[in-house]
């Protein structure tokens, strides 16, 4: 009896307690929708990004206020409203027809990724919208989530930003002064037209008489020729080119649509022309004339380089002579340029390798019938090209910057030749050595003579240091070299200024300079006997020198008259054709050691 009671109670108590379960999951599960309901509202309504939930269409069913706010509507006035009816300007407005016909489609390539427009807010002030759109599953329904913001602050700034490095771009690839592209902006062009290996032109333009207008008229004034040339450059300047300043007074135009000769040289033309329109500067007209070289490139052109050094080359051959002012490169400058750069090659290694030899030319005192000194004077002579006159070499010796290494083998083979005389017993007998302007734009060749005077390798009392007086004009305001020579002077070398009379430097100079002598220019004491002006210049030099002080010596002396002249002027130290001619320093100790009481009429 109990059992068949228990039992059906047991099965109701479970029943109960199953269904107990379920209420309280329902429960459960209701109240957890719930809380995620309010947990998604407080997000979505706390949120700053403007969020609208609508239909297919883009019915609005519900937005959070942040829409309300960047839409400038109050909140729940949009539900029930299509975006595109209110949110768009009127230059974008779409018509009543398009706005009910609308449809979110999925497949379009735009949908879920960020998009920008321009929306309109209640009070019709315009902003800019970045949003996107994602397809939402709600009760069974296919609805569709907005989320967007006001990004035209950031626009405005990305915008300044973008502008800012477009303005710093621009400026580092103009020149300060003319508003033309500068030297950067000019090699890129070249090596982007370069690249395309197509044909195209360069003039490269130098303006002439620069430093004589920064010198009488003032910086100013030499602002104001490029400003004048830069003017042309952009009156005559074609929609394809690039005009820019490369250097101080240096311009470079590229031509890309310019392939033949006879353009290429009627556009320079056409620059010098316009270039030297007059203009006034103060009290003053002023013309800037130009040079123009022209270089065009083909296929024989391997880098921007090659076809900048071409345009370089015409335009030095431009310079040198006013009739032609453009000039075009072509074979035949080619073939000067080419062996240009030979000879060149030629100098660089005969200088590095120690390939210059020197002659000696004596230095007497009739007086005294004594050979004071030897001039050293260098000479190279070429395994092709033979002998090679000093004054085709020594230039090119100073562009290419070697004039230190000579001036240290010149030393090297002074203190050489000393040994030599002095074995010879020739130990009264002195060197004169040339010395360039760089030796006293530092102090390493001072400082090596000084070393060698101290060590005893070098007996100062026995070399003179010879300047060109022309050099002596750009010494004369340096403190540097001033102290270098007086250090020079100091430690026992004597200073001469070499070929004076006839340059820049004056008399006015010999105060400023510590110089012990000068050597009289050969272009007075060789007319002497023939150009009465130049024998009183002479006479006026050795009673100024004497009077000061200082050692005088005549060089270029070519016959006995030109001696006996300069003798009665008060001069007794010679050096020219009439003692002897410059020789190998065997021949000048054998001239020295077998007659050293000649004094005269002696040619080695």
């Amino acid at each position: 009896m109990i059992a068949s009671v228990f039992v059906p109670l047991s099965a109701a108590l479970a029943g109960f307690a199953a269904l107990v379960v379920i209420v309280l999951a329902i429960a459960w599960y209701t109240w957890s929708v719930t809380q995620r309901a309010r947990l998604f509202r407080a997000v979505a309504e706390g949120s700053s990004d403007g969020l609208v939930l609508m239909h297919r269409d883009s019915k609005i069913i519900w937005n959070n206020r942040a829409y309300s706010r960047i839409m400038g509507y109050a909140h729940g006035e949009l539900v029930g409203r299509y975006p595109l009816e209110f949110a768009l300007p009127p230059r974008l407005a779409m018509s009543a027809e398009d706005v009910r016909a609308f449809r979110f489609d999925e497949n379009d390539a735009r949908f879920g990724t960020l998009t920008q427009m321009e929306n309109m807010r209640k009070d019709r002030s315009e902003f800019i919208h970045e949003f996107s759109h994602a397809a939402i599953h709600v009760g069974g329904k296919r609805l569709f989530l907005l989320a967007g913001r006001d990004i035209t602050e950031r626009v405005a700034r990305e915008k300044a930003l973008v502008a800012a490095q477009e303005r710093l771009k621009r400026q580092s690839m103009t020149d300060g002064l003319t508003g033309l592209s500068n030297r950067a902006h000019m090699q890129a062009r070249l090596v982007e037209l370069t690249g395309k290996r197509v044909p195209f032109t360069v003039l490269q333009i130098d303006v002439n008489r620069m430093k004589q207008v920064n010198d009488t008229f003032g910086h100013l004034a030499g602002d104001e020729l490029l400003l004048q040339v830069a003017r042309a450059l952009r009156t005559e300047a074609g929609p394809t080119w690039l005009a820019a300043r490369t250097g101080g007074d240096e311009f470079v135009v590229i031509l890309p649509d310019v392939t033949s000769r006879a353009e290429a040289e009627r556009i320079g033309h056409r620059l010098v022309e316009a270039a030297s329109t007059p203009f006034k500067w103060k009290s003053a007209r002023l013309t800037a004339e130009i040079s123009v070289g022209v270089a065009m490139r083909d296929a024989s052109v391997g880098s921007p380089d090659d076809l900048l050094n071409r345009s370089d080359v015409a335009l030095y051959e431009a310079k040198k002579s006013p009739e032609t002012p453009v000039v075009v490169y072509d074979d035949a400058l080619d073939s000067k340029h080419t062996e240009k750069q030979a000879f060149e090659r030629d100098v660089v290694e005969a200088v590095r390798a120690q390939g210059l030899t020197f002659h000696f030319q004596p230095i007497i005192n009739i007086d005294s019938r004594t050979v004071e000194k030897f001039e050293m004077l260098v000479r190279w002579r070429h395994e092709r090209r033979g002998w090679v006159a000093p004054g085709r070499f020594l230039p090119v010796i100073s562009r290419l910057g070697l004039t230190q290494e000579l001036d240290k083998f010149v030393i090297a083979c002074a203190e050489k030749a000393i040994d030599r005389l002095n074995a010879a017993g020739l130990t009264d007998v002195g060197l004169a050595v040339n010395l360039s302007a760089s030796a006293l734009s530092s102090d390493r060749i001072t400082e090596l003579l000084t070393w060698l005077a101290e060590c005893g390798r070098l007996d100062p009392a026995r070399v003179s240091l010879e300047i060109l007086e022309s050099t002596a004009l750009t010494l004369s305001g340096d403190d540097l070299p001033i102290r270098l020579l007086s250090r020079l002077r100091e430690a026992g070398f004597t200073v001469f200024l070499d070929d004076f009379g006839m340059g820049y430097a004056g008399l006015a100079h010999l105060a400023a300079l510590p110089s012990n002598g000068l050597k009289i220019d050969r272009g007075l004491t060789s007319m002497v006997d023939t150009d009465a002006t130049s024998r009183s210049i002479v006479v006026a030099m050795v009673r100024l020198a004497r009077e000061l002080g200082l050692e005088i010596v005549a060089e270029g002396v070519e016959n006995m008259a030109q001696m006996e002249l300069v003798h009665r002027a008060g001069c007794s130290v010679f050096q020219g054709h009439a003692v002897a001619r410059p020789m190998t320093l065997n021949r000048a100790i054998t001239w020295a050691r077998n007659d050293r009481s000649r004094a005269t009429g002696t040619d080695g």
